[in-house]
C-alpha cells in the first residue's frame, strides 16, 4: 500500500484502507487526478523546451562551425601559393601531364 502513496494515489490508499467510503474517494481521486494531468503537461512542456532549447543550441554550433570553415576555405583561395598551385594542376591537366615534375623542370614546361 505504500506504492500507492508513493504514486500519489493518495484518495485510492484511503480507500483501500477503509478510511474512505466510495463516493469521497470518487471527488477525491478526480481531484487527485487533475493534478496528476496537470504536472505530467507541465512535465512534458519543460522538457519540449529543453529540447528546442538543446536544437537551437546545435543549431547555433553548426552555423558557427559552417562560417569558420567558410571564412578558412576563402583565407586559403585568396593565398597566392594556393592560387599557384590550382593554375599548376589546371595546366598539368589541360597538356596530359600526370606524373610528378621535378621543381627544376619546371621551367622548361
Amino acid at each position: 500500500m505504500g506504492f500507492l502513496q508513493e504514486q500519489g494515489l493518495e484518495a485510492l490508499h484511503r480507500l483501500a484502507t477503509g478510511v474512505l467510503a466510495y463516493d469521497s474517494f470518487r471527488e477525491l481521486a478526480l481531484a487527485e487526478q487533475a493534478i496528476r494531468v496537470e504536472a505530467a503537461t507541465a512535465a512534458r512542456l519543460a522538457s519540449e523546451a529543453e529540447e528546442r532549447a538543446r536544437i537551437a543550441a546545435m543549431m547555433a554550433r553548426m552555423k558557427l562551425a559552417d562560417e569558420q570553415a567558410e571564412a578558412a576555405r576563402l583565407a586559403r583561395e585568396r593565398d597566392p601559393k594556393y592560387i599557384a598551385k590550382i593554375k599548376n594542376q589546371k595546366l598539368r591537366t589541360r597538356y596530359g601531364i600526370d606524373t610528378h615534375v621535378k621543381q627544376h623542370c619546371f621551367g622548361r614546361l
